[in-house]
């Protein structure tokens, strides 16, 4: 496909006006101009003169030829056709002396088909369909077998409702890549508003837009490794971030083990987690802060330990490295939580069933005090 950059960088008038409703075009000057790589020209010159680059443009029969030469020897030229009214036509591009690239238009400046020539003498074609002034599909295809389909569907108030991809019956490596479907999206209404979701060849879902009116107020975008999602990243309107990898194979397999929030580019909190050859969660790294870990922020921690039989033993909260807290679970459901202070435990709570049974006070290792509860 041609890209619009390559074949207006050689344009040496401002801009081509090519819509429906104005489709005359203004055409290019003519004559010697220094240009850039590109093509496009930067002033009129008297010739190609000591310029690296330096473009000729010339007229004849309502066509332009604008041929970009590298320190005197022609590099590569674009040429550009218009109708009675002065409306782009025809655009190609040419090097090595034969048509690379080519691009028709309607009545209307739309283009209808753009015209690759590869190595070897294949042709690859895409072909435009509007109705209203839309554009209704897009096909392209190679040597007359078709590679892929694009359908468009509108809302009512004109913006784009949907777009879906169908593979061709081509042979090759691109029939083969598309053999389980093509890239789709389609609109749905969601619990926080109007949605565009997009899926990928194989149907899983990599990006979901929600919309309120035209803004775009939450993004999420996802990655997959085989059939697991491996990484998702939610962008909220105000720039919040949130990513989030996940284990893709081993016990732990489908859960999370990392999440970083961001805000202006910088990490705000980073979680970490960590299993055993069980998948069971042992370790629980949180680090807060303007930048996260990287600037050595708040980092808490908690250790999870299991019984023989695989239930949950205890949780251990730590600060800065320092111990703050134990949670001990008991096989008959009863929980004890300590508080420690500078290493030491101070405090101890007993529950049972629920409930608060028992409170004690401790000064190193000895109980001061103590309530229960009924």
């Amino acid at each position: 496909m041609i890209g619009p950059a390559r074949l207006l960088a050689a344009s040496v008038a401002a801009a081509f006006a090519l819509s429906a409703a104005a489709p005359l075009a203004a055409q290019p000057a003519t004559g010697w101009f220094v240009s850039d790589p590109s093509g496009l020209a930067i002033e009129p010159a008297a010739g190609p003169g000591d310029a690296e680059y330096a473009l000729l443009v010339a007229e004849s029969g309502g066509s332009f030829r604008s041929a970009l030469y590298r320190d005197g020897e022609a590099v590569r030229a674009w040429l550009r056709t218009y109708g009675r009214r002065g409306a782009l036509v025809r655009e190609a591009m040419e090097e090595g002396g034969s048509i690379r690239e080519e691009r028709l238009y309607d009545d209307a400046g739309q283009p209808t088909v753009e015209r690759i020539f590869l190595s070897g003498g294949a042709v690859e074609e895409t072909a435009y369909e509007y109705a209203s002034g839309k554009l209704v599909s897009k096909t392209t295809s190679r040597d007359g077998s078709v590679l892929s389909k694009t359908s468009y569907l509108y809302a009512p108030d004109g913006r784009l409702a949907m777009a879906r991809s169908t593979g061709g019956v081509a042979a090759g490596s691109a029939a083969a890549a598309g053999a389980d479907g093509a890239p789709s999206s389609s609109w749905t209404l969601g619990p926080l508003g109007l949605e565009l979701r997009s899926y990928d060849g194989e149907g899983r879902l990599v990006r979901v837009s929600v919309y309120a009116g035209a803004e775009e107020k939450r993004r999420e975008e996802r990655s997959w490794a085989g059939g697991r999602v491996e990484r998702v990243v939610v962008v909220e309107s105000s720039g919040a971030e949130l990513e989030t990898i996940y284990a893709t194979d081993g016990p732990a397999a489908g859960k999370a083990v990392s999440a970083i929030e961001r805000r202006d580019g910088q990490e705000t909190r980073v979680e970490r987690r960590s299993y055993d050859g069980e998948g069971r969660l042992v370790l629980v790294e949180t680090s807060s802060g303007v930048t996260g870990s990287s600037s050595g922020g708040t980092v808490t921690s908690i250790a999870y330990e299991y019984g023989d039989s695989g239930e949950l033993a205890s949780a251990s909260t730590r600060i800065d490295g320092e111990l703050v807290t134990v949670a001990r679970y008991e096989p008959d459901g009863a929980r004890v939580e300590e508080s420690y202070d500078a290493g030491e435990l101070f405090a101890r709570v007993r529950f049972e069933d629920g409930r608060r049974v028992l409170e004690e006070l401790l000064d190193h290792g000895a109980v001061i005090q103590a309530r229960s509860f009924e």
